[in-house]
């Protein structure tokens, strides 16, 4: 594997000689590493075989540990294995722990190196009336000897060691004087046994992250308070190290978070200020919907009183229609009153000439609504957006849409709405997109600005050609009056001198530069000439203050800030109430009449 740990630094605590293994590959890794084992094994030397194997059909081993403490007792037993019975193990490691000259064949998990990955082999399906020994250590989980004994099998435990929590006495320095980003640990007893270790540094470690072999063990973890609990594919090394490599990777990119919280770049701030700008833009908006529902509602109710007047129209003609019929009809078949049916006459003539002019008159009546909406959205914008192109656009469709009518009585209208767009074309519009493009090169310059550091020089001292012998006694004091000036010492300089900052009040200092100039930013996109105009004068006081004299990019961006200082991002706008009250007053006067 091609990969660099990059100096990450790893306290393992498998115990040996697992966990020298593991350290030394780390180690050529480029991992520092330390090894605390929080389990020490404890062999059984005592421990007696059966005197015959025949009766088994599975040995099985769960661990490294295992195999070492009764391989060479099995091999000095029985020299040739009885190839009746078949071997497992619960990883590769195990695996490969075994004497493959001597257990030819081993059965193990290729992914999932546990007891639930070794169950799940197709050669456990069915054990039903099998004789299996599990070759383990004292306590651990019985998970799978209850598994197999569910499937039918006759299980025996060969316990041939035992863990132990180890006595330390070269780690106290571990979490005090040394900083550890990972540790790795292999087992829930060994987690245990190192919060033991060291109960004063237990929440430390917990907030440490942690790297696991396993599902249920990183579910354990998690369950006593570990914050950060990674998941390796398996409890190999190779699956280790490359658990490290995502770890380190994660960690990296933390670690650019924190020092862009703590020397903010453009793009954290800029997305800081979208979210501003996001959640007040959200706000004008549920205001503009208001408005326009509330106008359109206005339309609807304009839209159906005209509707209604249309239909009594129609249904007095109608009216007439039919009565006029009769009459016509007896006019034919007797004496009728000719006045009679003159009069009916007229009076379908006027109705036909009024559902004529409502006709008209909706048409007016609409159209104007629609001018009003549209004059109302225009002056929504002025007030929240403060959006003065937009507005324009809109009044001057509203325009278009009355002019259509050649109606003499809009003429106060359209007389009104031209004085509003004069108002508005005169205003000069902000090009807030070139200006806050403006800003973010400007951002980007201040990395570039060299900070002013003037270090304190010492005055040579002057030569002297006085050689004249003094006596003893002046001599003395002369030498006392030396020592007493050099307590105390005060050097003058006549040049002015720059405020001299630590590179850890740089730090701070291009901070406030980088927040001032987002202030400004901030300031322009929501049309507030107070902040916008105040983060420019301080970021020009600070650089002025804090930048060396003769610096050329220095001056330039002064330069710049100064012009953008000059510029009114906060215009006054005008409402369009003059609009709004000709229009109202046009359509209360028509409605009325309907």
């Amino acid at each position: 594997m091609n990969i660099d740990l990059e100096q990450l630094r790893v306290l393992i605590t498998r115990p040996k000689p697992g966990g020298e293994v593991l350290r030394s590959k780390l180690t050529d890794f480029n991992a520092i590493v330390w090894h605390l084992p929080t389990i020490e094994i404890v062999h059984h030397e005592n421990f007696a075989l059966p005197t015959s194997l025949d009766e088994l059909d599975w040995l099985i081993f769960t661990s490294r540990a295992a195999v070492n403490s009764i391989q060479e007792k099995i091999q000095a037993q029985w020299p040739q294995f009885p190839p009746s019975i078949r071997v497992a193990a619960v990883g590769e490691k195990t695996a490969q722990t075994l004497d493959s000259n001597y257990f030819p064949k081993v059965v193990y998990p290729k992914e999932n190196w546990s007891s639930e990955g070794l169950l799940d082999l197709p050669e456990f399906a069915k054990v039903t009336d099998q004789a299996i020994a599990l070759v383990k250590g004292e306590g651990g989980r019985a998970y799978l000897k209850e598994e197999l004994l569910k499937k039918g099998a006759s299980v025996f435990e060969w316990n041939v060691y035992r863990r132990i929590l180890p006595t330390v006495t070269d780690q106290d320095h571990l979490f005090k004087r040394e900083t550890i980003d990972v540790v790795v640990a292999t087992s829930l007893e060994g987690i245990n046994n190192l919060l033991t270790l060291k109960p004063k540094e237990a929440q430390l470690i917990k907030n440490t992250p942690l790297l696991v072999s396993s599902p249920r063990l990183q579910e354990s973890a998690r369950s006593i308070g570990f914050n950060q609990v990674y998941l390796a594919k398996n409890a190999g090394e190779d699956a280790i190290i490359l658990g490290l490599r995502e770890i380190l990777i994660e960690l990296k990119e933390n670690r650019m978070v924190d020092e862009n919280v703590a020397k903010p770049n453009k793009a954290s701030r800029a997305i800081f200020f979208r979210n501003i700008a996001i959640l007040i833009s959200g706000i004008s908006a549920f205001i503009l919907i208001i408005a326009m529902s509330v106008s359109a509602l206005e339309m609807v109710r304009v839209n159906h009183r005209l509707a209604n007047w249309v239909n009594q129209l129609q249904g007095k003609l109608i009216e007439s229609t039919q009565t006029l019929a009769k009459l016509q009809e007896q006019a034919t078949s007797s004496d009728t009153n000719n006045t009679q049916i003159t009069d009916e006459l007229k009076k379908h003539d006027e109705l036909l000439a009024q559902l004529n002019q409502a006709g008209d008159t909706s048409n007016a009546i609409r159209n104007v609504s629609e001018a009003q909406y549209l004059i109302k959205l225009a002056n929504t914008n002025l007030l929240f957006e403060r959006d003065l192109g937009t507005a324009i656009n809109l009044l001057e469709v509203a325009d278009k849409n009355i002019a259509k009518l050649n109606d003499p009585q809009l003429y106060p209208v359209r007389q009104a709405i031209t004085q509003d767009l004069v108002e508005l074309k005169s205003i000069p519009q902000v090009d807030t997109t070139g200006i806050y493009l403006r800003l973010l090169a400007l951002d980007g310059e201040l990395e570039k600005l060299p900070l002013a550091i003037t270090p304190i020089t010492t005055p040579e001292a002057k030569a002297t050609n006085e050689q004249t012998p003094l006596p003893w006694w002046k001599q003395a004091l002369s030498v006392t009056g030396q020592s007493l000036k050099t307590m105390v010492v005060v050097r003058h300089n006549n040049n002015p001198m720059m405020p001299f900052i630590t590179p850890e009040q740089q730090a701070f200092l291009s901070q406030n530069l980088h927040a001032n100039m987002q202030k400004a930013e901030w300031g322009l996109l929501h049309r507030n000439a107070k902040i916008y105009q105040s983060s420019l004068a301080e970021l020009s006081q600070w650089i002025t203050k804090y930048v060396a004299e003769d610096s050329t990019a220095k001056k330039q961006l002064l330069t710049s800030l100064q012009q953008l200082q000059q510029i009114n991002i906060e215009p006054t706008l005008p409402n369009l109430n003059r609009s709004l009250a000709a229009l109202q007053t046009y359509l209360s006067s028509n409605i009325n009449k309907v």
